[in-house]
Parts: C-alpha cells; sequence; structure tokens
C-alpha cells in the first residue's frame, strides 16, 4: 500500500539553500526507492559529467530495481555499529575489533530495519580477533587528516600523503559532496574513500625503516591497560568515603576580626589667613645665638612670616 503524506518541495531557485516552497503528496514507495537508488549507486569524482547524468536519471525516472540483499546488507552494516559502540562502552577496547568500520556513507530507513532485523544473524565482524593491537599516533593521524595538515606527522612518512605511494587514493585532492536532503553547506557528507586500518599499518611499517631507533620506539604502540575493582580496593574507597564524610560534616573554624586602631588625631594650627595646619616645632640657634622655635606652616604670606618673627621672645 502506498503511503501519501503532506510535505514540502524547494522550486524556483538553483540555491540548494533556498527559494520557495510549495505543498506536494508524499509516496513513501516513491521515496524509497529514490533514496536507496542514490546511497547505493556509486558515485564518481567532481566533474565527471557522464555519470552524474546517470544517477540523475535514475532519482528522476525511478527506473532502478531495489535489491532487497543490499538493503540487507546495509542494514546489516548499520546493526553491526551500533552493538560495536555498545560493546566499546560497556565491555571496553579488549573486546571489539579495532579495525571495523562502517562501510556506508549513509542509514538504512528505520523502517527497513525493523523489517531485516529478524532476519540478522549473529556476526563477528564486531568481535576482538587475537593479535590485534591498538593504532599508534602515526596510523591515527594518516587516517583522520587531510594531505594539506601533514606537517603534524613524522617527516618520515609525509610522502605517504602527498607523494606518489600505495596510499594515494586515500588522499584525494578532489571529491563529491553531497548536498541532498541538507540547508546548510557545512551538513553535507563528504564522500572520500573509507580507510583501512590494515592499509595504513603495512605503510608505516614499510616506512619505519626511516625511523632513528629513539623515534621508532617513540611511536610504537603501547600495550592495553585493563583496570579491575577487587574486594580490597572496593573496601579503601568505602574507608576514604567515610573519612571525607566526617571532615566534611565538622564546622569550620572562623577566625575573629581584628580590631583596627583608630587614627590618632593631630593638634591642628589655625594661620593668620585662617587655614588649618598641623603645628611642626623646630628649634635652632640664630645668627645672634638666640636658641628660638618656629612654627613650619605652609603656604603662608611674607607678611604673616615676617610679622610672627617679630613676635617671638628669646628663650632663656
Amino acid at each position: 500500500m502506498e503511503h501519501a503524506l503532506t510535505t514540502t518541495e524547494i522550486i524556483g531557485t538553483n540555491d540548494p539553500f533556498s527559494g520557495s516552497v510549495k505543498k506536494s503528496k508524499f509516496s513513501y514507495q516513491k521515496y524509497r526507492a529514490a533514496w536507496y537508488n542514490h546511497i547505493l549507486y556509486p558515485k564518481g569524482p567532481t566533474g565527471d559529467a557522464t555519470l552524474k547524468n546517470n544517477v540523475a536519471n535514475k532519482l528522476l525516472k525511478d527506473i532502478e530495481i531495489l535489491s532487497l540483499n543490499n538493503i540487507k546488507t546495509l542494514v546489516m552494516h548499520y546493526m553491526t555499529g551500533i552493538y560495536w559502540v555498545y560493546n566499546y562502552y560497556v565491555i571496553g577496547m579488549n573486546k571489539i575489533n579495532l579495525f571495523w568500520y562502517y562501510p556506508q556513507y549513509y542509514a538504512p530507513l528505520i523502517s527497513d530495519i525493523a523489517g531485516f532485523i529478524g532476519q540478522i544473524t549473529e556476526s563477528t565482524d564486531w568481535s576482538y580477533s587475537p593479535g590485534q593491537r591498538s593504532l599508534n599516533v602515526i596510523e591515527q593521524l594518516l587516517s583522520v587528516i587531510p594531505p594539506q595538515f601533514n606537517k603534524v606527522v613524522p617527516r618520515e612518512v609525509r610522502s605517504l600523503m602527498t607523494g606518489i605511494s600505495v596510499l594515494t587514493d586515500l588522499y584525494p585532492t578532489k571529491f563529491e559532496i553531497d548536498y541532498s536532503g541538507k540547508n546548510q553547506e557545512y551538513k553535507g557528507i563528504a564522500l572520500l574513500p573509507f580507510v583501512n586500518p590494515r592499509r595504513i599499518i603495512a605503510a608505516v611499517q614499510d616506512e619505519i625503516t626511516r625511523f632513528t631507533p629513539d623515534r621508532a620506539s617513540a611511536y610504537s604502540p603501547g600495550s592495553n591497560l585493563r583496570i579491575v575493582r577487587n574486594k580490597e580496593v572496593e573496601q579503601l574507597v568505602k574507608a576514604k568515603r567515610s573519612i571525607l564524610a566526617l571532615t566534611r560534616k565538622q564546622p569550620v573554624e572562623r577566625k575573629q576580626p581584628v580590631e583596627r586602631k583608630q587614627p590618632v588625631e593631630r593638634k591642628q594650627h589655625v594661620t593668620t589667613t585662617g587655614r588649618k595646619q598641623p603645628v611642626e616645632r623646630k628649634k635652632y640657634v640664630t645668627a645672634t645665638g638666640r636658641r628660638i622655635e618656629k612654627q613650619s606652616v605652609t603656604r603662608r604670606s611674607r607678611e604673616a612670616r615676617v610679622a610672627k618673627w617679630k613676635s617671638l621672645e628669646p628663650l632663656i
């Protein structure tokens, strides 16, 4: 039975991220056929006009016959990825296949997941294989960074990204970006080649002879550590928590505020001009041998100073 729902369609513009909208009928069967034709049909490099036209014709005319085996394989890969992520977080790295990757750019429709999930048999692609090791720093960098940033990898292996090497196909200078169904440019899906970790490891091993012994040991992968909590550790953790709980309950002794000393009030002296100045007396001997006391007052007029000098009496 064909489903019909109301949906919208962008028309009247060449820009995929703007335009006017009109209402139309949504056919689930046509959408399903177009979706799988789009994600399962091969895509070529930028500039391949023939392949682009073939893909467009298949999407518009809806003439591609869907392969149930292809859809089932897609669902199988998707569910394997979900199970891999679950075991990675719940069990740990020592129980999963570190070289597994999702070999698709898109996800299946939820209706097909529900339809095929009962037919999926047990898969071992995600499980741990004896003798596997984790990727070292060089191999991880070669797996994720573009060739424009090759300076972050050791100089001995930069030629694997920029020159002619066994990994040249993993670092294309031009590639397709799928904007179908996206309303923002950054949401586009970059159709880059899938990275097989075994190819990266083999290529790095061929170049490892160019490393000095110290540099080779610095970039060598380490061993996995498995941390298990036993009863003794549990008792230590409980004892530590109880001690912390007791220390938190005790009130913190607060320091008493320090009393500040009151500032000493200085004596004020009124000058002839009416200004208050601090009294500062100095004793000295004049040219005539008389010992007198002088009041050192700032900003006093010359006349006031002369009058004060005349009023001074010799000290006995």
